[in-house]
C-alpha cells in the first residue's frame, strides 16, 4: 500500500517476491496503489510471468478492507520518514516485514515486526521466515504508540529554543 515510485522500492519487492513464489507457488502479492511506476511495474510482472500471483489495484477509496484480507505486509522502502501504511497495517493486526530503513527501524526495533536487509535478498528472506512461522515479539498497540510519539514530540519541543 503505497504510491508506486521509486523510492517505495516495489521492483526490489517483485524481484523478491519472484524468487519465493517460484518455490511457494499459493503465495501472492497486492500492490495498493498507483504512482508513476504503474506501467513499468505492470511490464515487469509481465516479463516475471507473474500475472494473476501479482496484482496492482490502483487507488481505493478505502484501502483497509483489501488490507485486512492479507496475510502479511511488506514493507520495502529504499528510504522512509515515518511509514504510516505500515502503522496502519500494525493496527490491523497484519504481522510485518520491512526494509531496515530510518522510520520503519524506528517502529519496529523494539520487536514489533521483522527488519530485513534493505535488498530483494533481504526481503526474500522475510517472506521466506513469514512462511516458515515468524511472529513478531511483541503485539503493536496503537494506544501506546500514539502516547510514546506525543511523549517524545513534547521532550522534542522543551529542547528547542524559539
Amino acid at each position: 500500500m503505497a504510491r508506486l515510485s521509486p523510492e517505495k522500492g516495489q521492483m526490489k519487492l517483485l524481484e523478491s517476491f519472484a524468487k519465493i513464489n517460484a518455490e511457494h507457488p499459493n503465495t501472492r502479492l497486492l500492490l495498493i496503489g498507483d504512482g508513476p511506476l504503474r506501467h513499468d511495474l505492470e511490464t515487469e510482472i509481465s516479463a516475471r510471468g507473474l500475472s494473476g500471483r501479482v496484482v496492482v489495484t490502483g487507488l481505493l477509496a478505502n484501502p483497509f478492507p483489501t488490507l485486512k484480507t492479507a496475510d502479511c505486509f511488506v514493507f520495502s522502502s529504499d528510504y522512509e520518514g515515518q511509514g504510516l501504511a505500515m502503522i496502519e497495517a500494525m493496527m490491523l493486526g497484519l504481522p510485518v516485514i520491512s526494509t531496515d530503513v530510518v522510520g520503519s527501524h524506528s517502529v519496529l526495533v523494539d520487536g514489533y515486526g521483522l527488519l530485513v536487509e534493505n535488498s530483494a535478498e533481504g526481503l526474500a528472506r522475510g517472506m521466506q521466515a513469514y512462511l516458515d512461522g515468524y511472529k513478531a515479539e511483541k503485539a503493536f498497540d496503537a494506544e501506546q504508540y500514539q502516547i510514546q510519539a506525543l511523549t517524545q514530540f513534547e521532550d522534542l519541543l522543551c529542547t528547542v529554543n524559539f
